[in-house]
């Protein structure tokens, strides 16, 4: 009981954190807004900008002194396109400056690290809550409705637990790591006996739950399941969707919560309504979000690219955008068949000191070697943690090798992408 109570409290103010009068009240701003002709969205959304670009002039140290050679008063296009792009690195040198509030008052996120080195943002509790409506938005208008059994098959659990009920949001939370054919039984009773509506789940980890289920001659159905954090391959959608008989919605976001794009009925991606201000290049998004005023990421660059289509989806939205294309990354496969994508993987390296860059290879299916490039303090407790780390997300049947290697040794695709992971499988 003691073990039970505070993790249930917990779920419980988590819920009504969220689940309140406010994020109610968002979501039906957002669907309101969803309605809007396109052409007048375009315009809230750069008078939206505007007003934050200047209010962060005023009130953000590191803003004051990038725009002040610029006159903000101008009409937005004569003045937007002619703003600096900020990266992740300009975010390092300036972490505190960025932001227009005390960041006592703020609550610190990490990226997933894909690079090795993740990257710390702020978040006010504005931005979560702008966050969870925009989510629950997208995934009310495809069927789900608060309340409803489903499961979720993320990085919420390690190697050390299996499956954990927060009966508060009647979520099912399945670990991810533990997915495998000698524990596919468990996995089946668990979902059968609990009846989702929907599976929440990066892709690769679904594929492998249903490639596993229709190996093993599982028969279970649930009608709806939605992706986030990774590629959404077509062939993990085809077994996905005929495996389940359901029907599959992918949505694109980050933890800078910067950018939001949610795949409709047709297959296509289009962005929430006055979320953010983006604009598609050849190397990138540069995206400047209008939901965060107290830690404004302007004209943030976002390295992935995506394949846009200038013509009207059959669900009525022009501005198509047909795939993301920069999130493609191999996945680990495991002897049983098993996939662990990159977002099963990234977070190993989210707390570990001393890692410039890391890139893992895998040439068995029960070896990878992880190459690091480190700065001159790692030690071999960073090492261990890694270890740590990875024993709570791999089985101990796959060996690790680390290497040290130089920034140039990194791998890297003929467009010049970043790959966490490299699969050096036999064809």
């Amino acid at each position: 009981m003691s073990s039970w109570f505070p993790k249930s409290v917990k779920d419980f103010v988590n819920h009504v954190s969220r689940h309140n009068v406010l994020s109610l009240n968002k979501i039906d701003q957002i669907r309101r807004l969803d309605a809007l002709p396109e052409t007048q969205l375009e315009e809230m959304k750069q008078q939206a900008a505007k007003k934050l670009i200047n209010y962060a002039a005023e009130h953000s140290g590191f803003y004051k002194k990038l725009y002040k050679d610029y006159d903000l008063q101008a009409p937005f296009k004569d003045f937007y396109y002619k703003l600096p792009e900020i990266r992740k690195a300009d975010i390092r040198a300036n972490q505190d400056g960025i932001a227009t509030t005390s960041t006592k008052f703020l609550k610190k996120a990490y990226t997933s690290g894909t690079s090795g080195t993740p990257l710390m943002v702020y978040r006010s509790s504005s931005v979560i809550l702008n966050e969870y409506a925009y989510v629950w938005y997208y995934r009310m208008s495809h069927g789900i409705k608060k309340g409803e059994r489903i499961v979720s098959l993320r990085g919420d659990l390690d190697m050390h637990q299996m499956h954990y009920f927060n009966k508060s949001e009647n979520i099912l939370y399945l670990s991810r790591y533990l997915l495998s054919q000698a524990n596919i039984a468990k996995y089946a009773a668990l979902i059968r006996d609990f009846k989702p509506k929907a599976i929440f789940a990066y892709p690769s980890s679904v594929y492998s739950l249903a490639h596993l289920l229709e190996k093993n001659n599982y028969d279970i159905k649930v009608p709806l399941i939605f992706t986030s954090s990774e590629t959404l391959f077509g062939y993990q959608r085809e077994k996905i969707e005929s495996f389940f008989s359901g029907k599959m919605f992918d949505w694109y976001g980050n933890v800078e919560r910067t950018i939001a794009i949610g795949q409709c009925d047709f297959g296509n991606y289009h962005e929430m309504p006055l979320y953010a201000v983006n604009d598609y290049t050849d190397t990138g998004i540069i995206t400047t979000p209008l939901i965060n005023k107290a830690y404004p990421l302007i004209k943030y660059f976002v390295d992935d690219k995506i394949a846009k289509l200038n013509e009207t989806c059959g669900c009525g939205k022009q501005h198509i955008i047909k795939a993301i294309e920069g999130r493609m990354s191999d996945a680990l496969v495991l002897a049983d068949g098993t996939h662990i994508g990159v977002a099963g993987l990234d977070q190993i390296f989210r707390d570990v000191d001393n890692i410039l860059y890391a890139q893992i290879i895998q040439d068995q299916h029960d070896h990878i070697k992880i190459n690091l490039v480190q700065t001159p303090e790692y030690s071999d407790h960073n090492r261990d943690h890694l270890m740590k780390n990875l024993r709570l997300r791999l089985p101990m049947s796959v060996r690790v090798t680390f290497n040290k290697i130089s920034e140039e040794e990194i791998i890297k695709t003929k467009s010049g992408k970043f790959k966490l992971i490299i699969s050096d499988l036999p064809k």
